[in-house]
Formats: C-alpha cells, sequence, structure tokens
C-alpha cells in the first residue's frame, strides 16, 4: 500500500439458481485493478458454466488473469477445500446485488467521463482539449456553466478556458466564485469577436489586467491604445516601409532564409502597436517579398 498499489484476489464458483450446494470453486490470484477484477470473474463464470452444462467438474485451481487476452491460466492445483486457508466468515452475510439496486446507484452518478468526453466530441471540441476538460469533474461543470452564456463555438470557448482561464485561475488572478467572473470573461472576448482589439495584443496586455477594476474593458483598452480603429493604417505602406528599411534582412530572406519572416512581422507590430491584424499584415509582407524577388 505504501507504493499505491493494492491486489486482490477473486473466488468464483457456480452453480444451478436454487441449488444450496456450493461447487468447486477457483482463485484467481493477485488482480491488479477493479475493471480486470470483473474481467476475470466474469471469464471464471462464463468457463466454469461451460464445463458445468458439459457434466465436467470444475477442478479447484489457483489461476492468474492475463489482462491481453481476459483470459485466467491455471497456476496450480488444489486437493481440497482446507489448501485455500478460509474458513466461513459468520458476520458477513451474502451479498445481494439486485437491477432495482443497480438502477438506483446509476440513477445517482453523474455522467461519467467516457459519455462526457464523447458528447463535448459531438459539439465539436477536438479530443485532446475533451480529455482536458474531462479531467476534473468540477472543472468541466464550470466550463460547461461558462460555455452556458457564450456566443462563441464549444471549440473556441474551450481552448479560451484551457489556455487562459485555467492558467488565470491557478495564478490567483481571476475572482472567487469563478463563475462571478464569467461576465467579465464575456466582455472580453465580445472586443475580441467584434474586432475593436487583435487577439494577440488583448492576451498580452488587455487579459493580464482585464480583473484589476471594474472599469469596462473597451475603456481600459482605449486608454492602453490598444484599440485597432477604424482605417487607421496602410498595411500595405507600412510594410513597404518595414521592408524598405531592412535591406539586409529582405536579402537573406529572399536567398532562402524564411524565418526572418517573424522579423518583418515584429517590425510590423511595433509601428502599428499591434492593431493590425496578424494574418493580412502577414499575407502582404509575403506578399511584397516575393514580389521584390521576382523584380531582383
Amino acid at each position: 500500500m505504501e507504493e499505491g498499489s493494492l491486489r486482490c484476489d477473486c473466488n468464483v464458483s457456480v452453480r444451478l439458481l436454487g441449488d444450496t450446494h456450493l461447487n468447486n470453486r477457483c482463485e484467481v490470484k493477485n488482480v491488479n485493478s477493479a475493471r480486470f477484477a470483473r474481467k476475470a470473474v466474469e471469464h471464471e463464470i462464463a468457463r466454469q458454466t461451460k464445463l458445468f452444462r458439459a457434466g465436467e467438474i470444475v477442478d479447484q485451481q489457483t489461476r492468474e488473469f492475463d489482462p491481453l487476452s481476459g483470459l485466467t491460466r491455471m497456476l496450480r492445483s488444489k486437493e481440497d477445500a482446507y489448501d485455500y486457508r478460509y474458513f466461513p466468515e459468520p458476520d458477513l452475510p451474502p451479498l445481494i446485488i439486485t437491477e432495482e439496486w443497480i438502477a438506483e446507484i446509476r440513477s445517482q452518478i453523474s455522467e461519467l467521463p467516457d459519455a462526457k468526453l464523447a458528447r463535448y466530441g459531438e459539439m465539436g471540441i477536438d479530443l485532446k482539449d475533451s480529455e482536458r476538460l474531462t479531467s476534473d469533474q468540477n472543472g468541466a461543470v464550470q466550463f460547461e456553466a461558462f460555455l452556458a452564456t457564450c456566443e462563441g463555438s464549444a471549440a473556441a470557448t474551450a481552448k479560451f478556458w484551457i489556455n487562459h482561464v485555467l492558467p488565470a485561475e491557478k495564478e490567483g488572478r481571476l475572482p472567487k466564485p469563478i463563475e462571478s467572473a464569467f461576465s467579465r470573461m464575456n466582455e472580453f472576448l465580445k472586443i475580441i469577436n467584434a474586432d475593436k482589439i487583435t487577439r494577440s495584443v488583448a492576451y498580452q496586455k488587455l487579459w493580464p489586467i482585464a480583473f484589476d477594476s471594474d472599469e469596462p474593458l473597451e475603456k481600459i483598452a482605449q486608454d492602453l491604445d490598444i484599440l485597432r480603429g477604424d482605417g487607421a493604417f496602410d498595411i500595405s505602406a507600412i510594410a513597404a516601409k518595414v521592408i524598405a528599411d531592412n535591406p539586409a534582412e529582405r536579402d537573406k530572406y529572399l536567398q532562402g532564409k524564411k524565418s526572418l519572416l517573424g522579423f518583418f512581422m515584429g517590425q510590423m507590430m511595433r509601428l502599428t502597436k499591434g492593431k493590425v491584424d496578424p494574418e493580412e499584415a502577414q499575407r502582404e509582407i509575403q506578399r511584397q517579398l516575393e514580389q521584390s524577388n521576382k523584380i531582383s
């Protein structure tokens, strides 16, 4: 137990319904999980039932369970019950499991991880994110509560929750209970979805301070001068300036050092304070670089 590992022995015997005679039992030794114990018992029931119906005797044996095949194998035989070193326990009555009891227990169990995983897949959430969300029951409940308040897709909301909400909660930047932060989270997402601020700048500069005050997030973004604005930049002209101001990097890029695209993007974002759409800016820089390659 000090290693966190347990083993159990499963003793199985079968008899006809209503028969009071106890038939020979077999002991399956050292089964190392509840799932394998169930499989071992199920196999032994089927194996012994087949022998019993064929009129054969079930020999008393010590057996082992093979997780790969799902079968049990004989380790050694027992001559009589005394070799097992067991005796009846008068204080332990027979355990009778009825269908009604099973139904009652099942009705009290919340949605299990496998069922939740399948449902998340149907909602469009990818497998990796679904597995992360279902790894913690309480966290999954909180995520679904937030999802019910969002206008965005389940997949996008899941990524926002995993990549930004959970780290912020771990760092202690979110109010408690987390449900009290839902309104602010949605306010943040609406600013991004309305294209009032680029996604990268929003997460770099606005998200870390989103819960520091109750002031509207758009007002905070305006004070930080990180709102995109309407038609404030001529992306084509700025891309041309960035390329013209860095001829050495341009030549290296054209010679095959494509990683310098990140350098040009950094210059573009510096000049625009991150207010331009990164994808649009990258397309324009690439276009102009390839065009200059054709001219040269």
